[in-house]
């Protein structure tokens, strides 16, 4: 509920938002559960004519209100997780030297300074994004 009061109602109608609300809330509760979770991503047909549909217009709008513009490097993160359908999520209660540890993946990791840390072999080393989604992926 939190995610949708985000948008306008026009927009939590739309039937691929509505979807995509609904994978997310599956997966969420998936998560929860303890069950492995994973995103498909479905194909929306386009029109085949020069000129986009009403639909394709508002699934291109609905698009671009799902992206919005990243203002930290934690939003960086939680984008690249999103792209490549990974799931990031905080680890409640579990913190290093302060700092919120999340699960990336199959990977524990936290951010301190605009520094991502992860856990490999039982020890904190600084990796890039990139490092981090070889692992995962």
């Amino acid at each position: 509920m939190g995610w949708k009061s985000l948008f306008n109602e026009k927009l939590v109608q739309h039937p691929i938002v509505k979807s995509k609300l609904s994978q997310g809330l599956m997966m969420m509760n998936r998560s929860v559960s303890g069950s492995t979770v994973s995103y498909q991503q479905t194909q929306h047909p386009v029109t085949s004519n020069a000129v986009a549909s009403k639909p394709a217009q508002e699934e291109k709008l609905a698009q671009s209100a799902s992206l919005p513009s990243i203002s930290s490097f934690k939003e960086l993160i939680e984008r690249k997780a999103v792209e490549n359908n990974i799931l990031f999520v905080q680890i409640p209660n579990r913190f290093k030297e302060g700092k919120q540890i999340y699960r990336f993946g199959n990977l524990n990791v936290y951010i301190d300074r605009n520094v991502l840390f992860m856990l490999l072999n039982g020890t904190w080393i600084p990796a890039s994004i990139n490092d981090i989604l070889q692992k995962t992926l």
